[in-house]
């Protein structure tokens, strides 16, 4: 680190994900940017765009982290997630699939910002293809009111309070009637892949515990290693092998996404 550079995370731009089960994107758009003004006093600096990467990803300038926090009114109404750019890619991928029907598990999901992203990335793909079915189709399901689930999400998650904040946080954000979000207070590993209830499984989301050795907006981490960071290191990789290696035993499962920082 060079201490003439200051603050490594001041120079990163503040992204923010837009919930579409709750907003839309231009709404969000012209709030952060009726706020961004108000507080910018830096010409020409004062712009929020769209990702190039990420749909209904927002990026705005690293100053507006001073005022854009957890209290701000879009984040506690869930209409947007705070929420960096690389820790998109999990579902983006995960949901990619040009058949994205069936069901999903979130292995390792609290506190749920990659696993309210799948189903709003799922919640906007089968938006998208009713827009397109024949419009005498379309009359038909209007007619007769089908809401069906059409995709559940399996959150799991061992630890009680982490439980409780990923239960409190879907209930927040999740909101679609094609789309369900089921947590499950239980540890992935235990999971029976034989189990009825996973047999619509196509799709495994791992992002497992591990060092956030590949964070670099992280200041305070020391860049040696003692024997007990080492062996740590060495559990954390040890489990994420075991991990995958059990994501791997589910005989219907056709993608897994495994990522790690």
């Amino acid at each position: 680190k060079n201490p003439s550079l200051g603050d490594p995370s001041s120079n990163f731009p503040r992204y923010v994900r837009v919930n579409v089960m709750h907003s839309t994107v231009a709404d969000a758009a012209n709030i952060l940017q009726e706020e961004l003004t108000k507080a910018s006093s830096e010409e020409g600096k004062s712009t929020v765009y769209a990702d190039a990467h990420v749909p209904d990803l927002l990026v705005l300038p690293p100053n507006a982290s001073s005022w854009l926090h957890h209290d701000s009114d879009l984040v506690k109404s869930g209409k947007i997630i705070l929420q960096d750019k690389s820790s998109c890619f999990s579902a983006l991928v995960c949901a990619s699939s040009g058949d994205f029907r069936g069901d999903y598990i979130d292995a390792c999901s609290a506190p749920g910002n990659k696993t309210s992203h799948l189903a709003a990335l799922l919640h906007a793909s089968f938006a998208a293809a009713d827009e397109d079915e024949p419009p005498k189709k379309k009359k038909k399901k209007k007619q007769g009111k089908t809401n069906k689930i059409q995709s559940t999400v399996f959150a799991c998650e061992r630890s009680s309070a982490r439980y409780d904040t990923l239960k409190s946080r879907m209930d927040q954000l999740v909101s679609s009637s094609s789309v369900a979000v089921e947590p499950t207070h239980g540890d992935f590993l235990k999971i029976d892949p034989s189990d009825p209830t996973y047999a619509n499984v196509r799709a495994i989301m791992l992002d497992p515990s591990c060092s956030g050795s590949g964070i670099v907006n992280a200041p305070d981490r020391s860049t040696t290693q003692n024997s007990d960071e080492k062996n740590r290191i060495q559990s954390l990789a040890n489990f994420q092998t075991v991990a995958l290696k059990h994501s791997m035993s589910f005989p219907q499962v056709e993608r897994i996404v495994y990522s790690t920082c």
